[in-house]
């Protein structure tokens, strides 16, 4: 039975030069208070691709932030009331190109992960106690998609809408390269890069990760092969997912030879529990307040903070899964996923 169930609401026509907002409104029918993971669902807004966007019956690609997370915490949970609605509204036109006339359908592309307070009880003993306790559970008892969540509308006109995050970054982009000058790059060694912010620390820590994930990007091509690390990270073995992590792999290491890349250190943007965040087809990282306390190499490190972003970026990856145990999982149940997903490429490359 279904323990929640989820509504998207829109006008039936939009301007192409007007903000493109829908409500997604999130209900728990259950008689027992929940707590929602809001990761990778709209009540986070769209800090993930958390809904499944057509114009004319074509997929419209997510341009918005990608990011790199750790575990989470109790800021990362909506305590849901019995028979209690929550909504929020998004701004579809900052993460997909939504003012292209045409007719449009929105979906919901999304896994409702809740926990019951009965669940928590062997980590706490009142609700307030049991909040603090969430970072550290992982048996999210319910998983629940919401197939039912769903509008259409239509945009009309010929002026310009606003351009995407994701676009809006690239412009910027464009114009600093523009204005510079362009130093070709040498096969075999990463580009240093560049710095907004920060202190001589912090920048010196960034470039040696940096070059560390450049070397892990490295070392994984080199070694890709059917064996035991493939199948651990991205599940059963075909020819054409082999070949797409190739080529993941294969973009890293080329951009990071090729292109030069900005790291933001002023924190700007960074929600909670995120190590740092980029955009796809993007040469600009932000690393956020994760990715300093995290070790130099290893598991969840700054090195392999830097494989996963510039997966991103350079072969425009997706978060579908986020840390080691949901990773293999993910491999196991569904490996064309599992090749999509940015945490996948930075644990196969040791990171």
């Amino acid at each position: 039975m279904a323990v929640f169930h989820g509504t998207i609401l829109s006008k039936s026509e939009y301007r192409s030069d007007e903000p493109i907002r829908v409500t997604f409104t999130l209900t728990n029918d259950s008689r027992e208070v929940l707590y929602v993971l809001k990761w990778l669902t709209p009540l986070e807004g769209l800090w993930s691709d958390c809904l499944n966007v057509f114009r004319d019956g074509v997929a419209v690609r997510y341009d918005g932030s990608l990011a790199k997370r750790g575990l989470p915490g109790r800021d990362d949970f909506r305590t849901f009331e019995p028979g209690e609605s929550v909504s929020t509204q998004l701004e579809l036109d900052e993460a997909y190109e939504v003012s292209v006339p045409g007719i449009y359908s929105i979906l919901a592309n999304t896994e409702v992960h809740a926990v019951t307070v009965r669940d928590l009880e062997s980590l706490a003993t009142s609700r307030k106690n049991a909040l603090e306790a969430l970072g550290a559970f992982e048996g999210l008892s319910i998983r629940q998609p919401l197939p039912e969540a769903v509008t259409s509308f239509r945009v009309t006109g010929t002026e310009p809408g606003r351009p995407t995050r994701g676009e809006r970054v690239r412009r910027a982009e464009a114009a600093r390269l523009k204005s510079s000058t362009i130093l070709q790059g040498v096969l075999g060694t990463a580009k240093d890069p560049v710095f907004v912010g920060g202190d001589k620390t912090k920048q010196d820590q960034t470039k040696q990760a940096h070059f560390d994930g450049y070397k892990l990007s490295q070392d994984a091509l080199r070694n890709l092969a059917n064996d035991k690390d493939y199948a651990e990270w991205f599940g059963v073995y075909s020819d054409a997912r082999f070949q797409a992590v190739k080529g993941h792999f294969s973009a890293i290491v080329g951009d990071m030879e090729q292109k030069t890349y900005t790291y933001d250190l002023s924190g700007q943007g960074c929600p909670s529990g995120v190590y740092a965040y980029t955009h796809k087809d993007s040469t600009t990282i932000w690393t956020c307040d994760l990715f300093w306390s995290a070790p130099s190499t290893g598991t969840d490190s700054k090195a392999g903070t830097i494989v996963h972003e510039h997966s991103h970026a350079s072969a425009s990856t997706d978060d579908l899964a986020y840390g080691q145990a949901k990773c293999r999982q993910l491999a196991i149940n569904d490996p064309d996923k599992a090749i999509r997903n940015a945490d996948s490429h930075e644990y196969y490359s040791k990171g």
